[in-house]
């Protein structure tokens, strides 16, 4: 017994039931190529978000180092013996003294800057007061020291001698990045992944390659900033030199402009 094709009657035309699968085929590729540009568009939105708040982190901490950096070694006596007591490759100590009064052990005049690799913070400390964390969530913090010339002292930690060379410093701050911020595709999404790549080939390498931002993304995103403390590598004087207990303890250069027009004027 075989089967025999009838004519179908005007009115009664249809999809037949191969032409269904095939719909139905096509219809899950482009919804499962739909659905996997929504998730990997909605992942990298949020890790975009956590990259920012990341890096925030990390800038403000910079900031805070960078404007009390620029104070050290302020000592306008000079008989309180401010500048960089400790300069080493993850950790500064400086002194300064902001009253005056020949001493810089007051309040926020004796400053530590640290890395907590164990709990992954940037730190200060002033006066002994105990730690206190200026940024979360780092992975690495990198001092860098300079002398007047431009030349960097490696040595680190620096010796005495050094330390009194060091005219700028240099601050790196590396923020942790969300694991996903290379976007690598995971195990949530592999099935509709596989789906829409076995469909639509060419459909996919469209999603992934262009309208991901994955070539874009980079899991170093360091932030660097340096300072030159107006204070430090200045050449001692007064007392220190056997000039007596006056003068401001610093050795400055005159304004040979000023002493000429100043010279006329009186003649």
């Amino acid at each position: 017994m075989g089967f025999r094709l009838r004519k179908s009657i005007k009115g009664e035309e249809g999809f037949t039931l191969v032409e269904l699968l095939i719909s139905m085929l096509v219809s899950v590729v482009v919804l499962a190529a739909v659905s996997a540009t929504f998730i990997i568009q909605n992942k990298s939105y949020n890790t975009q978000e956590q990259v920012i708040d990341a890096q925030e982190h990390a800038r403000a901490a910079i900031q805070i180092m960078m404007k009390e950096l620029l104070m050290a070694g302020y000592d306008p006596t000079g008989k309180a013996n401010a500048g960089i007591l400790l300069a080493d490759s993850d950790e500064v100590r400086f002194t300064m003294d902001l009253d005056g009064n020949q001493s810089a052990s007051g309040s926020g005049e004796d400053i530590t800057y640290a890395l907590d690799t164990s709990e992954k913070q940037v730190t200060r400390e002033t006066g002994g007061s105990g730690q206190q964390p200026i940024a979360e969530n780092i992975q690495a913090l990198a001092f860098t020291y300079f002398d007047s010339d431009g030349n960097e002292l490696t040595s680190v930690p620096l010796s005495s001698a050094d330390r009194e060379k060091v005219t700028r410093v240099s601050v790196e701050v590396t923020p942790i990045m969300p694991q996903s911020a290379g976007y690598n595709h995971e195990k949530d999404g592999e099935n509709l992944i596989l789906l829409a790549r076995n469909g639509a080939h060419q459909a996919w390498t469209y999603v992934t390659e262009v309208i991901t931002p994955s070539a874009h993304a980079t899991s170093d995103r360091a932030l660097k900033d340096s300072v030159t403390p107006p204070n430090l590598g200045k050449t001692k004087t007064g007392a220190e030199a056997g000039l007596g207990s006056g003068g401001t303890g610093y050795e400055t250069a005159q304004d040979e402009t000023w002493e000429d027009e100043s010279s006329s004027s009186s003649s």
